[in-house]
């Protein structure tokens, strides 16, 4: 395995702050699922085969443009593909192909990751926040070019900042996917099929925190 780390971060004003990251993974024997069919068509075994290439870049900002107001924003863009197609095969959609295609995107890896997040104060104890995550599509197989769409989610959260004493604390709500939107969280290739793992739909958290 090789890996090329870079990065650099940084102040652009008083308010703004920045850190950019790129790296570039080679890897070898990358592992894969199969099933023996039709002795043991319950059981997940792994095996290692193919090698890959990949390279992408992080990046955050933390910007306040006013006393009240504080954005928050990262991107990750993610290239992992596999470079070489492997000796060994496998059941795949009643098929047999190899177990790994050279060209072929790994599996559960949206190219484009983006989180926005605005947090507003006001009345001196509330804060505010709504953000958003977005995921582009990504690939189901190792060896079949079956796509996942990917999704976007909605989120805010209500504080109240109070002192118990010296003790700084906190009453929030938090609210996840507001738009009760349905979406796979993941996926699961296995030879005889797929497993879709779905996302959790809207949702509800209360909290009290006392800090000591």
């Amino acid at each position: 395995m090789i890996f090329i780390p870079t990065g650099i971060r940084g102040k652009v004003i008083n308010n703004l702050f920045y850190e950019l990251t790129g790296f570039v993974l080679n890897t070898k024997e990358d592992f894969y699922r199969y099933r023996i069919l039709p002795a043991r068509p319950l059981e997940t075994f792994y095996g290692n085969a193919g090698e890959t290439k990949r390279f992408g870049l992080e990046t955050y900002v933390d910007w306040k443009p006013l006393r009240d107001v504080k954005i928050q924003l990262a991107y990750t863009y993610s290239h992992f593909k596999y470079t070489r197609t492997s000796k060994d095969s496998m059941l795949t959609g009643g098929e047999m192909l190899p177990a790994i295609v050279k060209g072929n995107y790994l599996p559960n890896s949206p190219e484009h990751q983006f989180y926005l997040e605005i947090e507003y104060k006001f009345l001196r104890h509330f804060v505010l926040g709504l953000s958003s995550e977005y995921q582009s599509k990504w690939y189901v197989y190792t060896n079949r070019n079956i796509t996942q769409n990917g999704f976007n989610l909605y989120h805010a959260r209500i504080s109240y900042q109070f002192k118990i004493g010296n003790l700084s604390s906190d009453i929030s709500i938090y609210g996840k996917n507001l738009t009760d939107q349905e979406y796979i969280a993941f996926t699961e290739p296995d030879p005889d099929g797929n497993s879709y793992q779905p996302g959790a739909k809207r949702e509800l958290f209360g909290s009290l925190r006392i800090r000591f």
